[in-house]
């Protein structure tokens, strides 16, 4: 079995590891950012063994950041799904911006990517969706205020049709959106 993993270095880099055989060996990391910057929490979908979608925080530029291989990780293409946030510096080393990334199969280059984040300077639980497999981004605001905390994870459907999906806010509460 296919297993992604996407993960941030000492180095300020993201990677991508994959193994083809469920764990028993594993391939060697491929760069998805290629020059050191200040990347933070990478997240991974797939949809098959070929088309796979990164999500990361760039807290040197500012921004949630996108990445998608559509060669089984071999090569990577990077573009930005939300930079109004500015520098995430100010929000403090320890904090380390979690977000999590569903795609949903389209038909050709028409995937729904959706993200859910949490924007640490101006305090919102944010959705970034894409219809057209990342080359271009909406934002919405979910949840707003200085209580909505920073853990978050989205489901959302897997197959060919569009299916309603949730996302769990980090006080608890559920919100569908079909």
């Amino acid at each position: 079995a296919n297993v992604f993993v996407s993960y941030s270095t000492d180095e300020s880099l993201v990677k991508f590891v994959k193994t083809t055989n469920g764990g028993v060996s594993w391939g060697s990391p491929a760069n998805i950012t290629q020059s050191a910057g200040d990347y933070r929490s990478p997240s991974i979908s797939a949809l098959d063994a070929t088309k796979i979608f990164v999500s990361y925080w760039d807290r040197g530029a500012g921004g949630l950041k996108f990445a998608k291989s559509i060669d089984a990780g071999l090569n990577w293409t990077n573009s930005v799904a939300d930079s109004s946030m500015g520098d995430q510096a100010v929000c403090g080393d320890s904090l380390e911006e979690p977000n999590s990334i569903r795609v949903i199969d389209g038909t050709g280059d028409n995937d729904t990517v959706l993200i859910s984040y949490y924007d640490c300077v101006n305090h919102d639980l944010k959705l970034a969706k894409s219809t057209n497999s990342g080359a271009s981004w909406t934002t919405s605001v979910i949840d707003a205020g200085l209580v909505v905390g920073d853990a978050t994870a989205i489901a959302a459907g897997i197959n060919s049709t569009y299916e309603p999906f949730c996302i769990l806010k980090s006080n608890g509460n559920v919100n569908c959106y079909e």
